[in-house]
């Protein structure tokens, strides 16, 4: 077909030929944005809607060159079409007591502004990558989302940075938040997590034991990851944990066992249980048998999330436990991600064959990083209005 048959399509047949296209660009292909890209500059009917795909979800380092020129376009006339924007690299890093700036001083500044249906806003730092002890925030970063970001558009905001409470600020104007993650240095002492004011529409959250009771006592949470665990604080927010029905606690292992047993006992909705690990050393080997009588207390479990430190016959065997030995009536779906080098991820799911036979069926899962991937579950198992 040439290019004066192909500007003859009928109009119904552009918008799916640039979604099929564009669908691996979620998958993170690289390969589609020049694919769409070239797609766009064919007819004027392919430019509005690829840059519509291209543009809804962004991924820009922060105050770069590159940054520059999407915030350029964005600015021009691309600002209404996005719906989820990630920024890394934001702010510095901290090392033996010397400031080091990713990228100092700013000079490129996000048009918030102009993203009147922005719904996800994502923050990322890689400290951990180069290897530095801690992340220091960029104060102008939450100066711009308090002075410019348009009120009640975001229904996510997650921040891998540990902020202080005047950097939260601008939340208290995002009445729609529905999922949060976040990391705070006094809890106790932010208005946004105590007060009763905020949050209200608040049904996931993914912070660490001390702000995650704060939060409970004020709001029926439906799906909670605790991202750093003190089985001290059981006592806080075990008695506020019955509304919870996904649940990811890091590193369950024979360790916690007593305190798995405490803390399941809290959550009797539950359908989905994250964080079980099984490692080479005996401390973190989970007895299969021992997990199962815990997990056969939760009538309404439908999957657990599994943590192999290794690919040995062992690990297998664990898997089979919990498959073979679960008398969860709703369990379907046992994920596992293997840390091992060759490792990856996979699903273990229950199906049922023309004969009534209930057999389990592998699929393997595409990568991603692991907030990412325990969102994936939750929208999969909980419905959070998303």
């Amino acid at each position: 077909m040439d290019a004066s048959n192909l500007v003859r399509l009928p109009p119904e047949l552009y918008r799916p030929i640039v979604e099929y296209l564009g669908l691996s660009l979620y998958h993170s292909n690289s390969k589609s944005y020049p694919a769409l890209s070239n797609l766009s500059q064919t007819c004027r009917a392919f430019q509005l809607e690829s840059e519509r795909i291209m543009y809804r979800r962004i991924h820009v380092a922060d105050n770069t060159q590159t940054a520059h020129k999407v915030f350029k376009v964005l600015r021009k006339r691309m600002a209404y079409i996005v719906e989820d924007l990630t920024i890394w690299d934001v702010g510095g890093v901290e090392k033996w007591d010397e400031w080091y700036h990713l990228r100092s001083p700013r000079k490129v500044v996000p048009p918030f502004e102009l993203l009147v249906n922005l719904r996800a806003l994502t923050l990322r730092h890689r400290s951990d990558k180069l290897g530095l002890s801690k992340a220091l925030v960029d104060h102008s970063m939450f100066e711009l989302l308090e002075n410019t970001l348009p009120h009640d558009i975001l229904t996510s905001f997650r921040c891998s940075l540990t902020l202080r409470p005047e950097h939260t600020s601008f939340l208290k104007h995002q009445s729609s938040l529905r999922h949060l993650f976040i990391k705070l240095r006094a809890p106790h002492h932010t208005s946004l997590i105590t007060s009763p004011d905020h949050l209200r529409n608040l049904v996931s959250l993914e912070s660490d034991w001390e702000t995650s009771p704060l939060v409970l006592r004020r709001h029926p949470l439906k799906a909670l990851r605790i991202i750093s665990y003190d089985p001290f604080s059981l006592q806080f927010w075990r008695p506020h944990a019955r509304s919870i029905l996904a649940l990811h606690i890091p590193e369950i292992n024979s360790a916690l066992n007593s305190e798995l047993m405490m803390i399941l006992d809290g959550v009797p909705q539950l359908r989905l249980l994250s964080g079980i690990e099984f490692g080479a050393d005996n401390r973190s080997r989970f007895v299969g048998t021992a997990l199962v009588r815990v997990l056969n207390k939760l009538l309404h479990l439908e999957a657990v999330a599994v943590d192999l430190e290794s690919s040995s016959r062992a690990s297998q065997k664990f898997i089979d436990t919990i498959m073979e030995t679960c008398k969860c009536p709703n369990l379907g779906s046992v994920f596992v991600s293997s840390l091992a080098p060759t490792g990856g991820r996979y699903e273990m799911r229950r199906v049922v064959d023309e004969n009534s036979e209930s057999r389990w069926e592998q699929l393997s899962i595409a990568r991603s990083d692991t907030s990412g991937w325990w969102t994936a579950l939750v929208e999969r198992f909980v419905n959070t209005g998303t």
